[in-house]
Parts: C-alpha cells; structure tokens; sequence
C-alpha cells in the first residue's frame, strides 16, 4: 500500500476508496460523502475516530481532561506530541468514537450516563440499543485492544463545538 499514491486519488472513490481507513467497519453510517466532504473548501473531514496527536489548543499538558467518579489513571492521558514515549503500550494515539452530548464534568457519575439521543448512531461505532459497547483503542506501539464500555471508569475530554465529550474507555 503507499498511502500517497492511493490518497491523491480519494475524490474518485467512495466509501470503499483509501477513506476506509478512517472510519470503524462497523459503523457505516459513518462513512459517507457528507462527513467525508463536511466543507466546501474540502480542508476539513469528519472521521470515525478520536486522534490524540495535538491539534489546535489541545496541545500537550493542556488537555481538558476528565475522568469518572474516584478514577485515577496511569499513565495519566494526554495529547501526543511523538511516538516515542514511555508507557508506549497502555498509551493512546486514537480511538473510535464515543461521543456523548451534552458536556459531561469532571468527577461526574458516569455510571448514569444514557445515550438517548437518537444521532449518537453516527457518534458510536460499536453500540447495543441505546448504550456503547465500546472501542478499540490504538496504542503508541501500534496495537490495538478492544475496550469494554464500563460507564464508571472512563476519561474525556470536552469542547465547546456543539459541548461535545469525546469519551474513551480506561485500559
């Protein structure tokens, strides 16, 4: 595969062209041309999953990070800056989404969280009736693990386009 190659010819594909490699399989709602073209200018795409490297104001050491109710974490999480990192193996550089609107605060009882809206469909990749099941995770070393949807141990982020929290479960 060379991504170049394949990537300079996105426009004529569809959601079977290189733009499967970013959204979840199981999610094919996702991946269509209306989040694939979100802007008219094309600089900007909505994907199936949460990166981690820093972008904008979420830089390193910055974040907005959140987390359940008496849940600590090790390593603590954290916008990536590069590859090389201690913890490389327990260490996120993307997610699928699990995105929960309205904004969930620090500390909060996330056990009680309920996915009622009907849109999280496009925001949930692995899901059953109204609740996430929930992701893979791709670690700094390149592995993936599947994380269980336990709603008393995640961590988050929000932001304030549409006061979404981008939900991950813990390792």
């Amino acid at each position: 595969m060379n991504i170049a190659k394949d990537m300079s010819a996105y426009q004529a594909g569809g959601e079977d062209s290189i733009r499967k490699f970013f959204y979840c399989p199981a999610n094919r709602f996702m991946n269509i041309d209306l989040l694939w073209y979100t802007d008219l200018g094309n600089h900007k795409r909505t994907l199936g999953f949460q990166w981690y490297n820093e972008k904008g104001s979420f830089v390193q050491g910055a974040g907005p990070w959140n987390y359940s109710l008496n849940v600590t974490r090790q390593p603590p999480m954290d916008f990536r800056r590069k590859m090389g990192i201690q913890y490389a193996s327990s260490s996120e550089l993307a997610s699928d989404n699990i995105i929960y609107t309205p904004l969930i605060t620090n500390n909060a009882d996330t056990s009680v969280l309920k996915f009622v809206n009907t849109s999280f469909i496009q925001n949930v990749s692995h899901y059953a009736g109204t609740a996430p099941l929930g992701g893979n995770a791709l670690a700094m070393d390149g592995h993936v693990d599947w994380r269980k949807w336990t709603p008393a141990n995640l961590t988050w982020y929000n932001t304030t386009f549409q006061n979404l929290s981008f939900c991950i479960p813990n390792p």
